[in-house]
């Protein structure tokens, strides 16, 4: 675990599905041109993921990163580009799997 997360848990309390799904519910409501992380997250695959550098919304993937639903790796680097890379956190699985579920 990150320094940056370890510090954020002490603050705001360990992220759980209940407060990824609060942070979702919030974001969907107010999110007016950019993607809705409901959706983001029922796209997420398991594995390391790539972020466009011309279509990528940096909002949206700080707000999954915030809610804990995703880590940042080391971005791939070429000719020139900087390409954001992430991989889903256990507790994305877990909202995923909600999110994706008949009785949501």
């Amino acid at each position: 675990m990150s320094e940056a997360r370890e510090a954020i848990d002490r603050i705001l309390g360990p992220r759980t599905v209940s407060t990824a799904m609060r942070g979702i519910q919030y974001w969907d409501r107010n999110a007016r041109s950019a993607p809705l992380l409901s959706e983001q997250m029922q796209l997420m695959q398991d594995g390391p993921q790539t972020w466009s550098t011309t279509h990528s919304w940096p909002s949206v993937r700080s707000a999954l990163h915030r809610l804990g639903l995703i880590e940042e790796l080391d971005p791939i680097r070429q000719n020139g580009w900087v390409i954001p890379v992430t991989e889903i956190t256990d507790l994305g699985r877990e909202v995923r799997a909600a999110l994706t579920s008949p009785t949501k």
